[in-house]
């Protein structure tokens, strides 16, 4: 556990999630025993649960920004990537968290998402599965556990987000130790989708009683909250449909 940091992986233009994040953070899991970088350009933050700020610059794709913070992070072999916008609403199991690390550790796995997407493909126990080779979305940021050698090695300066779930997948291929947990171990709401508010982090600050600035997003009006729900529940469908080795050609075009 000594060898694993966590990074916040943010920028200046959603220092405004900030915050709220930390706040929710330190709630929900208070006993987090790594120590805790966020990323941003040149701003500075403080909070209780962080450890350091890393600065990155401007001017740079989102690749060569985590790039630039994995070199930060040299001491560790393991690193634990969070999102700004993912927002803890339900306590952490500690032990649960150790229990699936450890058997992650001890099997020297490559990657690990702590939330079951992408979802496993083979079952390996009963705590998680196997992402085999081909799969989509097979190297994701969210909520992922990395071994740093393996993620710099398939991250590519010139990429974006997009770019690197997409290629960075079919680059992650070489490698083997891909795993999904079977369940959730972080429960939480995404607070920001394309620079909006989502009527669900909105409706969730007012519940535990934190304010957010509404003049500097907008909310995501209800046609676009609707269009969003029956695009995700056919696509899912749809790719239900198609045969796995297939369904990485329907990211590419």
């Amino acid at each position: 556990m000594k060898n694993i940091a966590l990074l916040v992986l943010s920028c200046d233009k959603y220092s405004d999630l900030w915050e709220n994040y930390f706040i929710l953070f330190n709630k929900f899991w208070p006993e987090c025993p790594f120590p805790v970088y966020l990323q941003t350009n040149n701003q500075d933050f403080e909070s209780e649960r962080l450890t350091k700020v890393i600065k990155v610059g401007e001017g740079h794709t989102w690749s060569e920004d985590l790039l630039n913070s994995l070199s930060v992070l040299h001491e560790y072999n393991y690193v634990l990537l969070m999102m700004e916008d993912m927002f803890l609403n339900r306590n952490v199991n500690n032990s649960r968290v150790f229990s699936i690390i450890n058997d992650f550790l001890n099997i020297d796995g490559n990657f690990i998402t702590l939330i079951n997407e992408p979802k496993h493909d083979k079952r390996h126990s009963e705590n998680f599965g196997i992402i085999s080779p081909g799969a989509m979305y097979r190297a994701t940021a969210t909520a992922a556990l990395w071994k740093i050698n393996v993620l710099v090695d398939i991250l590519r300066k010139n990429e974006t987000a997009w770019d690197f779930e997409k290629k960075g997948s079919v680059r992650s291929d070489q490698y083997d130790g891909f795993y999904s947990v079977v369940d959730n171990c972080f429960s939480f709401f995404h607070g920001v989708i394309k620079g909006q508010w989502t009527i669900e982090a909105v409706k969730e600050f007012e519940r535990m009683g934190l304010s957010i600035d509404l003049t500097s997003r907008n909310i995501f009006s209800t046609k676009t909250v609707l269009y969003r729900f029956f695009y995700v529940k056919i696509r899912k469908l749809v790719l239900e449909m198609v045969p796995f080795k297939y369904r990485r050609l329907m990211l590419r075009n």
